[in-house]
């Protein structure tokens, strides 16, 4: 099990700063991915971990203030840390790849009971 050190918080003052931090912290967590994988025993393919990380750092891409460009950066730190170290649970690994197919799964169920109950089926 590695262990990740924690790092004093660093606050960019620019956006060229800001902009290393992130793809340190891109990279930092690319690399981790076989770890990441092994310590939790997920049972999806490592390029659909990437894909995912690669989502997460793609929802702020968008972000123009320097504030909230670091509070990004260290949210992202933060969790990194926690995972590497195993702090998180299999369920909040988990939470991540899931979260776009409970709410329609759930849905189907839902509607399938719901109408067979009403109908009498069941």
């Amino acid at each position: 099990m590695p262990v990740i050190h924690p790092v004093a918080t660093q606050f960019s003052k620019t956006l060229v700063e800001s902009r290393v931090r992130a793809i340190r912290l891109y990279r930092d967590w690319q690399k981790a991915v076989p770890e990441i994988t092994a310590e939790y025993r997920l049972n999806y393919p490592m390029h659909v971990i990437r894909q995912k990380i690669r989502q997460e750092f793609e929802k702020n891409r968008e972000l123009t203030n320097i504030g909230a460009i670091n509070i990004a950066l260290f949210k992202g730190r933060a969790t990194y840390e926690e995972t590497l170290n195993c702090w998180s649970q299999v369920n909040h690994i988990n939470n991540y790849f899931n979260e776009d197919y409970r709410p329609t799964q759930k849905k189907a169920i839902e509607t399938n009971f719901l109408s067979g109950f009403l109908s009498g089926q069941n």
